[in-house]
């Protein structure tokens, strides 16, 4: 029996509610995929099987993966048991069914019945902290929790660490009278990123499943865990840290200053934070914590002073990276820290980006032969893509409309992260698996692929191009998509971005074109709906940033899915004598664009 049909004047009151006021609310909100898994969580840890399969399909339209919703399912098990997540294990199969998306998904597990209870209790310990290396042995119900719950569950892919201690807070948050295992995962997911501002956010938008309350509830159990986290990290501050530290491998500075609690400043040759200050500075035993970034890309730091340096690790999507401080000076220094961009100085000189592109503005005529490029057109679309509603996108799409619902399609359930790579298999199907296992991002590279890949199933000319900066080595670059539209116009599709340009005559503009509006500085247009992984689009600094990466370009000469060849440079008549000599070049633009 319908609602609407029912129960309209409370169906409209509750829809009202859940999306005009909490999904809105100021300083409430969450990212749809995060709000979306902490839903449905909650809907399952209090039983809501109805509104599970309600919310369900909302949840795969809006960025969540299959596989994080069936690894929310299973990991359900240990915390409702088997009697109580059994019926929404039916439900989800149901419905992916119904949405043809092939079961079984991709296996998550990582660990064998020999290692299990080694790496559940390695995750223990991220979580809670080393105190948790001995639990386990407290026990056959504390070893069969290290071994059964954190290494069976938590050592999967599919989800992050992170991710997994949310989800967990939810189910107990759902159930109540769990409060003291509440407060425990709350101090837990404090512990590894998800810090109260962010919790308080998850019972804002779980509020309407579950009651105001069980909310108020989670509420004081965060309040109370914040306090013992609090407490537990004021040990005594080991004073050998003070002073200026480095690390090259970002050219990472850091500035301990002799201040309790204590006082840090940071600053990146590379990344562009200048004058920062961790949100979150701390002591744990001997140790310094710091904690920054938002909720996603959240790194949290802990690192120990041994034999004259600060050696540690830091912990960023549930994996741990080892870290090596040097010493500069016992002094830290106070102050504003100067950062000049790379996106707008080229490093080692005194020279803007616009600047360097108008020196070397000019191309030439070129002996060498440029071979001309081959595409791999048309063909059956990979099974992989009926899981996201691929023909919904295209199905009716012509002319340049069908390009445009591509580009959405991509951006609409895959994202960008420039740090994890695209992983080996370059095919459509490859690059997605990689995606499901990653949280849906990869980098621009593997986005770029992507959409080429699927513009050239619709028969469509397209091809990624990696845009370079001035410097040999390089730091960065980017890649995106060179597209010839079916109105015979070429178009630069940027799917990390959800990006194209047109110019102030509405004319769209290509990659080539794109680097000559920057070296004479005509205004670049960007489409409306432009957004960097759902969130706000920053044209001004993306004008920069092509502006660095237009110097040079780099393609191959056959496009097809799975490969991804680099062989052919286009770079100025007066960059020549740099050019690194790896790759085949030419400065004939006339030859290097032809499609």
């Amino acid at each position: 029996m319908e609602l609407r049909k029912t129960d309209p004047a409370f169906l409209e009151r509750f829809n009202h509610f859940v999306t005009e006021e909490v999904a809105v609310e100021e300083g409430q909100t969450l990212d749809a995929p995060t709000r979306y898994l902490a839903i449905l969580a909650t809907l399952i840890g209090c039983g809501g099987v109805d509104a599970y399969r309600e919310i369900l399909p909302q949840a795969l339209e809006n960025g969540l993966t299959p596989i994080a919703v069936k690894e929310c399912v299973y990991q359900a098990t240990d915390y409702l048991g088997y009697g109580r997540m059994l019926p929404f294990l039916y439900a989800t199969n149901e419905i992916m069914t119904e949405r043809e998306i092939a079961l079984p998904l991709v296996d998550q597990t990582t660990t064998t019945f020999d290692d299990r209870l080694e790496k559940g209790i390695a995750a223990q310990v991220a979580i809670f902290g080393e105190h948790m290396n001995e639990a386990w042995k407290k026990g056959h119900i504390q070893r069969w929790l290290a071994d059964n719950c954190f290494g069976d569950y938590y050592t999967r892919t599919g989800l992050s660490l992170r991710e997994r201690e949310l989800i967990t807070f939810c189910f107990l948050m759902a159930q109540g009278g769990c409060e003291p295992q509440l407060i425990a995962h709350a101090k837990g997911n404090m512990h590894i990123g998800n810090d109260r501002a962010f919790l308080i956010r998850v019972v804002s938008q779980c509020l309407p499943y579950i009651g105001y309350p069980r909310s108020l509830n989670a509420l004081s159990c965060i309040d109370k865990a914040a306090v013992d986290s609090a407490v537990e990290k004021r040990p005594a501050f080991d004073a050998r840290m003070v002073g200026k530290w480095y690390k090259a491998e970002m050219g990472e500075t850091i500035h301990i200053f002799p201040e309790d609690p204590p006082r840090m400043k940071m600053s990146f040759s590379t990344s562009g934070h200048y004058n920062f200050e961790p949100n979150c500075v701390y002591t744990d035993g001997d140790a310094l914590c710091w904690e920054f970034n938002d909720e996603y890309y959240r790194m949290v730091y802990r690192v120990r002073y041994e034999d004259g340096k600060l050696r540690g690790v830091y912990t960023q999507f549930g994996r741990e990276t080892p870290v090596v401080y040097e010493r500069v000076s016992d002094t830290p220094e106070d102050g504003e820290y100067l950062y000049i961009s790379p996106n707008e100085y080229v490093p080692g000189r005194k020279t803007t980006r616009r600047e360097i592109l108008t020196e070397y503005a000019e191309y030439a005529p070129c002996a060498a032969v440029v071979p001309e490029t081959t595409y791999a057109l048309g063909g059956p679309a990979p099974e992989i893509l009926s899981q996201y509603d691929y023909a919904s996108y295209l199905d009716g799409k012509k002319g340049d409309d069908l390009v445009f619902a591509a580009l959405a399609f991509v951006c609409d359930h895959f994202y960008h992260n420039g740090s994890i790579g695209l992983g080996n298999d370059r095919t459509i199907t490859g690059l997605i698996r990689f995606c499901e296992t990653h949280d849906g991002r990869m980098n621009c590279r593997g986005l770029a692929i992507l959409l080429a890949a699927i513009l050239r199933l619709q028969g469509i000319r397209a091809r990624h191009i990696t845009c370079k900066p001035y410097e040999e080595p390089f730091d960065d670059c980017h890649v995106v998509v060179d597209c010839e539209l079916p109105s015979g116009e070429r178009v630069m599709l940027d799917p990390s971005n959800r990006l194209y340009y047109t110019d102030t005559a509405g004319r769209y503009v290509s990659i080539e074109r794109l680097r000559e509006m920057c070296v004479s500085g005509e205004a670049l247009i960007p489409n409306a709906d432009a957004s960097y992984n759902g969130g706000p689009f920053d044209a001004a600094e993306n004008h920069k940033y092509m502006t660095k990466n237009t110097f040079r370009f780099n393609r191959g000469t056959k496009f097809a899915d799975g490969v991804d060849d680099r062989s052919v440079d286009l770079i100025p008549a007066k960059y020549a004598e740099k050019q690194n000599t790896q790759c085949a070049y030419t400065t004939d633009p006339a030859a290097f664009w032809r499609m």
